[in-house]
């Protein structure tokens, strides 16, 4: 499938309700009708990741995108600030997607871990654009992170310097 890749969409933002920045990225295929989009926001800024997940997901007739918790991406001038604001920002990313030219209005999202997180915390305000989810993994914080059956969880000790420490991921 021949994908078309906008300059623009590489650097795409999406005003937050209290005028946060979020970066977000879109693939379309070429010469495609109005489509609904499959969607991803994620703490895990990684653009080589997110071109690959986008791209599959226009591989496969749907507006590819991915979008990034605030303060998390290079387009984002924020502060990172994960979990405390990703419902509402999420559905603010929903809403603009649902707006954009060659949307059909539809948007859905799949993904674990944060990523199928954000998709509950997007459930809980509703969006009307919103029409499936496919969560895995999902972390449930204060039930099953940081701790599970009373035992703390050993990947949460460097999952916030991995995650939330810099714009992309902290391998080191």
């Amino acid at each position: 499938l021949l994908l078309q890749i906008a300059t623009d969409d590489a650097d795409a933002t999406v005003r937050a309700a209290d005028g946060s920045q979020l970066a977000a990225l879109i693939v379309r295929p070429a010469n495609a009708a109005a489509l609904p989009a499959r969607r991803q926001f994620t703490v895990y800024a990684n653009d080589d990741w997110a071109w690959g997940d986008a791209k599959r997901m226009a591989a496969h007739g749907y507006a590819g995108v991915v979008a990034y918790t605030r303060g998390k991406g290079r387009r984002s001038t924020d502060a990172i600030v994960a979990w405390e604001r990703d419902g509402e920002d999420v559905v603010a990313v929903i809403d603009w997607i649902a707006a954009q030219p060659g949307s059909d209005g539809r948007v859905g999202m799949f993904g674990g871990s944060h990523i199928g997180y954000v998709q509950w915390a997007a459930l809980k305000h509703r969006p009307k654009a919103l029409k499936a989810i496919a969560a895995s993994a999902t972390l449930a914080p204060g039930i099953d992170v940081p701790m599970e059956g009373g035992i703390f969880l050993n990947f949460m000790y460097p999952w916030p310097f991995y995650a939330a420490s810099n714009r992309s991921l902290d391998d080191a």
